[in-house]
């Protein structure tokens, strides 16, 4: 019967606080469409373009690869420019935005935050595909560098049997690798440093999906009504009176 009590106590606690909230969004939503424009233009477009332009001027004094760098530079604030002004000609629908989710609060806050979770992935799509092209480019250069390294070693990677195996090479194939291997490598911390920018957006937005998708199951799993019980009236938890029993026996059998 707790359970069920729970259940119930949760549902009106989540669709209370959905409708509270819900309303002060849907009361405020022009001033909170402003403040949500200069938020995403600030932290999703300028932020990013500031850090991808640090990066091109050798940060911390790390001499990247010019050409390289230029050349990622100029894809990635290109494509974060782009979503710039697909934000700037989304920006007056976003009162219609608050309106949505003010009235996704009548149907309890876990809506609402499944709304917001469901936006957080709309907004930062440019950044999954910039993250998405540089880990190819890193995984790919990773991979090339192992193949190069195998061929240092005198072993090949036999596709048919899945293993390496040993291999002689020429010196024709030596040399050409050992060009080869020697520019990847000295290109290989340019892409790292573009790759360590985007990873640590990846996660920090995976980081705010994990408390979004906890905060909705703390409200409608969270046991409230069993640990109010237990604070206000702990004798109507199942078993408690049994207990209590027993101890006030043996407290007798002991006088």
């Amino acid at each position: 019967m707790s359970r069920f009590y729970n259940c119930v106590w949760l549902v009106l606690n989540d669709v209370i606080i959905g409708v509270a909230i819900g309303s002060f969004l849907l009361e405020n939503r022009q001033a909170l469409s402003q403040i949500l424009d200069y938020t995403l233009q600030h932290y999703l477009v300028d932020w990013i373009r500031d850090a991808l332009m640090w990066l091109n001027n050798w940060p911390a004094g790390l001499k990247l690869n010019t050409e390289l760098s230029s050349f990622l530079c100029h894809i990635f604030v290109g494509m974060v420019t782009l979503w710039g002004q697909l934000l700037v000609a989304l920006s007056p629908y976003y009162p219609l935005i608050f309106w949505v989710a003010g009235a996704m609060g009548f149907f309890g806050m876990a809506a609402m935050i499944s709304l917001l979770s469901d936006l957080l992935k709309f907004l930062t799509a440019h950044l999954w595909v910039c993250y998405w092209l540089s880990a190819i480019v890193f995984r790919q250069q990773l991979g090339f560098i192992g193949s190069l390294w195998n061929l240092f070693r005198g072993k090949r990677y036999n596709v048919l049997r899945m293993r390496l195996e040993s291999w002689d090479y020429d010196i024709d194939q030596l040399l050409l690798g050992t060009i080869l291997f020697t520019l990847t490598t000295f290109l290989q911390p340019t892409v790292m440093t573009y790759y360590a920018l985007f990873a640590t957006t990846r996660l920090l937005i995976i980081i705010i999906h994990a408390v979004l998708d906890t905060a909705s199951a703390l409200l409608n799993h969270f046991p409230l009504f069993a640990l109010m019980l237990r604070i206000k009236d702990p004798l109507r938890l199942p078993g408690t009176s049994a207990v209590i029993g027993i101890v006030d026996h043996q407290v007798v059998t002991t006088c």
